[in-house]
This record gives C-alpha cells, structure tokens and sequence, in this order.
C-alpha cells in the first residue's frame, strides 16, 4: 500500500515538472524577446535622434550678424555708416558641463577682462533656459581689442567677435529722421530665431521703419569641439548677407542750412522749439525735416551714460519729433486751404468783393482783425491776411452766407488735417479737427457761430501738425493733388543695384478744381509781393506764401509760422517753418525762410533751380 502512494506521489512531481517546463520557457523567451525589442529600439529607431545628440555635443554652431546697411542723401552723402568695434562675448551652452570647469572657465574671464562678479554669476550653475550668447563688454576699440585678444584662450565659450557699430552725422539735426537702434527683445525673437537679446534692431525713424531692409541675414559658423567645449576645427561657414542701403529724398545740404538758420531764429526769438519741413510738391518727397531741439542718436549704444540718462530727463523733450507729433493752434497760416473750399462750394467767387471793419460784432461777441482792410476780394483777404473776411467765409456775415462748420471740417479732413499723412518714420499725431459733436462729447457744450469763427482763421480747438499743414498746402501748391510725404526714395544692394523704389502715392485729388487753387495760389504771391510777407520780394526766385501768428492756451506769447514755395510757376520745393511762442509770422518765420531760400540758392545744383 505505501509503496502505490509512493509511487502516485513520484508521478503527480513529474507531471509538476512536466508542466512548469513550458512556463519557464516561454519566461526565458519573453525576456530575450525584450531584450531584442529593446535593442531594435535603440540601434534602429533612435539611433538618429542619439546620432543628432552625438552632433550636438560635438558641434557647435553660431550666427554670424550681417553688417546693416548704410543711409544716404539723394545725393550721396553718407547719413549712416558702421563703425568697426569688438564685443565680449559669453556663449553659456558652450561652457563645460563640469561644474569645476565650468567654474574654472568663468573664473579666468572675470579675471582676465576685470568684470564685476554679478556679469558671471548667473552661468556658473547649468540651466536650460540660458540665453544663446551674453554680451560681457561692448564697443571694444581695435586697440583694446588686440590687448583681449591674447587673454583668450582656446576654450570656445568666450570670444571676442566683430560688432559693428552705426555711426550718425551729428550735424543738421537729423536724429528724429533717422532713428536709432536697440536691444531686442524677447518677441523680436520669436519672429527670428537667428538673433539674440545682445541683436541690435532698429526702434525708431528709418532705421525702425526699413528695419527689415537694413538687418540683412544672419550667417552661421560651424566648428567641432572637444569633451570640454574647446575648439577642433572649423567644418562649415555660410557668410552673413549684408543689408539694403537707403537712398533717401533728403538734401543734406538743404539739412544744414534749415538747421542753422532755425537755430539762430530760435535762439533770437528766444524760444525753446521750433520746427521745419521741406516737400517736393512734384511726388511728397521729404527734401529736409527739422525739429528742435535734437539729440543725438549715437548715444543709445551707451549702456552706462550720463549724456543719455540726462537727456531722457530733459524737460525740453527733445526726443520728440514736433514736426510729426507736436500738435498746435495754425492761425491764419490755413487761410489758403479755407478760401480754396469757399470757392469750390461757390460760397465766394474770385470776383466777390466785401468790405473788412477792424471787427465784427455778433450779439455781445466782438471778434476783432488786426486792422480794418477796407473792401477786399479772396486774393487780398490772402495777402493782407483780413481775420474778418475769414469769419464771413467760415461762419457767414453780411452778404457771404459762410462755409459752415459741417463743410469747414470736411474740407479740413480732405486736406488732410486730423489724420496721419503716412510718412514713413512714423511717430505722427492726428491732431484735431473739432465738430459739433467732438464739443458736446468732450466739453459737453454746445457749438456756437463763435467757433465757427475761430475755426476760420485757425484758432479755437484746432490742433495740427506741421507736417499736415505743409503737406495741405502741398496740394495748392501742385495744383490739387494731396500727396503722401515720403523719406526713402530707393533701396539698393551694395553693387548699387535698385532693389526697390518708391513711386508716388497720390492720397486725394480733383477735390479742388484747378482755377479754384489758381486764385488761391495767385493770393499766396500777393502775399510776397504787397502782403505779410513783401520782404521774401527780393528774391532771385519767385515765391508764394502764407504767414501765420497763433494764439495758445496758457501764455500771452505766440507761434509764429510761414509757408511758402518756390518757383511760384514750377514749385520744387515747399518750406514750412514754425517757432513755437516765438511771436509774429512776418518777423519771426520769414527772416528765417528767407535765410534759408537765400543760401540754398547759393548751393551747387541746388534742388530749387533743377529742371
């Protein structure tokens, strides 16, 4: 008996056995089936991906910026250039991966170039969020630079690298056209991931405006280093490609005598600003832009400057540019644009005579002239600058039943007054063209005759900007077509082939018929030659013009303005010139027309006697 259950106990192990055989290989197959998959994993599907992180640690790749290109005058003279300087560079992601040689690197640099600990103190630990290159010290000069130089050594972390810096004329005031550059931020590198926070980019002016054109295209270096980031050789270069160069309409020499002479208009008006804007009536070129005071651009690429910290505390606010964003009162300098609407709308004719008091009174309003002009037409009421004729042509008195506000304030809008005029360094105001409902929603007044007035010889609400008057009166000046002012006139390459040019871009016309501005152009030489403005008579051109003298909230001084143009029968040129609280148009702004008409007559090939 004992031995069958010995015997049924041997079996019942072996048919065990039997059965935990099959489960044991198909374990042992399961992991070598892992391991294959595992390895199939690694030596085929991520090889490439281990293969590129191979590369990564063993190449090293930089962008290479582009020299930006250079900015001239109509007729060649250089307005920007690059100057050569050296920046100090930190690549962090170079640096070794060792703690205590990542140390040991830094260490020396702090040492060898005398930087101050916190410029280091950030990569001394590694992070994923380092930015691709740190700029340590900048505007290196080149003898300064071959002192660094033989403190580097092979370790390709820190360099010293060429960076180019621009270089602006300094005279005839042309910052606020130019521009400047800046930093980039982290935006500017989400739209182009070949530069970095230490990028230089245009922010203002032309060089902010054609910032695309200028930057050219960043090139890339390749090399191969070793375990500790040092460099082996080089493997590949694409070179930078250089940026546009900007031809401009600007006359630099036409430039410097408006700056001189507003300067010493200014000075002897003893005022504290004063504009100026020359056009071409022909296309809207900007032929000279002034606005004073100026600074200098070439201080932006200071990091540590007094100069420039004081003059963004200046009180003056020379940073702004008053020729597109200062906004003021125009007095009767906009007479012109107001008899051209009357005409049109047939509220007056050449031919319509009225007799101009010293003042008219409406109910208990006395709204005064600055003398009584007896009988006048639209020409004298121009020339002789009669604040009554204008009262009746804007509002209605006596036998002339007035434009009205509602077709005063579109004329003005068609003119272009309270809107940008587009010019292409920006940075332009609206200014204001007020209305019955601008008053009642701002004021919460009622409109009265009186502003219609006011409105009429530029005072009460109105608020323009000396370009947008210049440009209007562009427009009389040319015969009727309101054109958009214009900086750049071409962008070529470095062979001096035209990439791109800019064609005239008429922004209204047939507003005015034609013998509508020829009485009011006819008016305007009147101006010169019996009215405001007889002592411009003298001059070997012909021009026409309109004085203007402004009243201003908060002072008993005011703006003194004149508008004129020249040939009177081939206008090349319009020149507006304001001196802000600087008193009467007549003896003020045309002194200082004149000056500038005069010397620039005086020029070779000057720009008012080109065919």
């Amino acid at each position: 008996m004992n031995e069958e259950i010995e015997n049924f106990v041997e079996a019942e192990e072996e048919d065990r056995a039997l059965f935990h055989l099959p489960v044991i290989w198909i374990l042992i197959l399961i992991f070598f089936g892992f391991l294959l998959l595992r390895l199939i994993n690694l030596t085929v599907i991520k090889m490439p991906q281990y293969r590129l992180i191979s590369e990564g640690n063993r190449l090293r790749t930089r962008f290479v910026p582009p020299p930006r290109g250079l900015i001239e005058d109509r007729f060649g003279a250089t307005l920007v250039k690059n100057t050569p300087t050296f920046s100090l560079v930190l690549y962090p992601a170079e640096l070794p991966f060792n703690k205590e040689e990542r140390r040991a690197v830094l260490e020396k640099t702090k040492q060898d170039f005398g930087l101050p600990p916190e410029k280091l103190e950030p990569y001394f630990s590694f992070g994923k969020n380092l930015p691709q290159e740190v700029v340590l010290a900048e505007n290196i000069d080149p003898e300064k630079y071959l002192f660094w130089k033989t403190s580097l050594t092979n370790d390709t972390a820190v360099d010293l690298v060429s960076s180019p810096r621009r270089s602006y004329e300094t005279t005839g005031g042309l910052a606020h056209i130019l521009g400047y550059l800046g930093k980039a931020g982290e935006e500017d590198l989400k739209k182009d991931p070949s530069i970095s926070l230490a990028s230089w980019l245009g922010k203002t002016g032309l060089e902010g405006k054609y910032d695309d054109w200028l930057k050219g295209q960043s090139g890339r270096s390749q090399m191969e280093v070793d375990a500790k980031g040092r460099a082996v050789r080089a493997l590949a270069e694409v070179p930078p490609e250089p940026g546009k160069n900007l031809i401009l309409n600007l006359d630099f020499r036409l430039q410097k005598i408006i700056f001189n002479a507003l300067s010493e208009g200014m000075e002897k008006a003893q005022s504290k600003a004063a504009t100026a804007v020359a056009l071409d009536p022909r296309d809207g070129g900007v032929l000279a832009l002034v606005s004073l005071p100026t600074f200098d651009n070439n201080l932006f690429f200071e990091r540590e400057n007094e100069a420039l910290k004081k003059l963004l505390k200046d009180e003056r606010e020379p940073l702004v540019n008053r020729v597109t964003s200062g906004l003021y009162p125009s007095g009767s300098t906009i007479k012109p644009l107001i008899a051209a609407a009357a005409l049109e709308e047939g509220v007056i004719s050449e031919n319509t005579n009225f007799y101009a008091p010293a003042e008219i009174k409406v109910g208990d309003f006395v709204f005064p002239d600055w003398k009584e002009h007896g009988t006048v037409d639209v020409k004298k009421a121009i020339s002789q600058s009669s604040n009554v004729f204008f009262y009746a042509v804007a509002g209605g008195y006596d036998r002339i039943r007035g434009l009205g506000i509602n077709r005063l304030a579109d004329y003005f809008q068609k003119f272009g007054l309270g809107k940008i005029t587009g010019i292409d360094i920006g940075n332009e105001k609206e200014g204001l063209v007020p209305t019955p409902e601008w008053k009642k929603r701002v004021k919460k007044e009622n409109w009265f005759l009186g502003d219609t007035y006011h409105l009429g010889i530029g005072q009460g609400d109105l608020l323009i900007t000396p370009l947008q008057l210049a440009n209007a009166l562009t427009a009389i000046a040319n015969g009727g077509e309101l054109l958009k002012p214009e900086v750049l006139r071409r962008v070529e390459d470095n062979e001096g082939k035209v990439i791109w040019e800019i064609q005239k871009e008429v922004l209204r016309e047939n507003f005015i018929q034609k013998k509508n501005i020829e009485v009011v152009r006819e008016g305007m030489r009147e101006t010169v030659l019996s009215g405001s403005a007889r002592q411009l008579a003298d001059l070997k051109i012909e021009v026409a013009g309109k004085t203007g003298t402004a009243q201003f909230p908060g002072s008993d001084k005011t703006h003194a303005w004149f508008a004129g143009f020249a040939p009177y029968n081939d206008p090349k040129m319009l020149l507006l010139v304001m001196v802000e609280g600087g008193g009467e148009g007549h003896s003020t702004a045309v002194p200082i027309f004149k000056k500038i008409i005069e010397e620039y007559l005086a020029v070779e090939n000057s720009w008012l006697l080109s065919p």
